[in-house]
């Protein structure tokens, strides 16, 4: 879109101002020539690509949520099937420290009988 630019006036306004003649004439035109650039945009076309651009960043981080959502209870899950493990793990440990006292304890009694019943 083409932005309507008045050299003669910026020029005028850059002279009161103290710019000398020469540069205020070459400033206005690098401003024309930027006016009528077929890349200028409007403030509307800007706000509507700022919007655009918010809304995929939105999408973005709430994919990027629900992705984390999805790992912590991925580990929330292992953490779960580890404690039962280790739970497990102590239960068996726990049975074969009774047997294990057990075994112990009749073996202790067979040595008694023998060391009392044997001449």
């Amino acid at each position: 879109m083409v932005v309507p630019f008045d050299t003669l006036a910026a020029t005028e306004a850059m002279e009161s101002v103290g710019v000398e003649s020469r540069h205020a004439r070459v400033i206005a035109a690098q401003l024309l020539a930027v006016s009528r650039a077929s890349d200028a945009v409007t403030r509307p076309e800007l706000e509507a690509a700022l919007a655009m651009l918010k809304t995929e960043l939105l999408d973005r981080i709430a994919a990027s949520e629900r992705g984390l959502v999805g790992r912590i209870d991925r580990i929330a899950e292992n953490q779960r099937e580890l404690a039962d493990r280790m739970a497990e793990g102590e239960r068996r440990h726990g049975a074969q420290l009774w047997r294990l006292f057990g075994g112990i304890v009749a073996v202790a009694g067979l040595a008694v009988s023998a060391i009392k019943y044997l001449p």
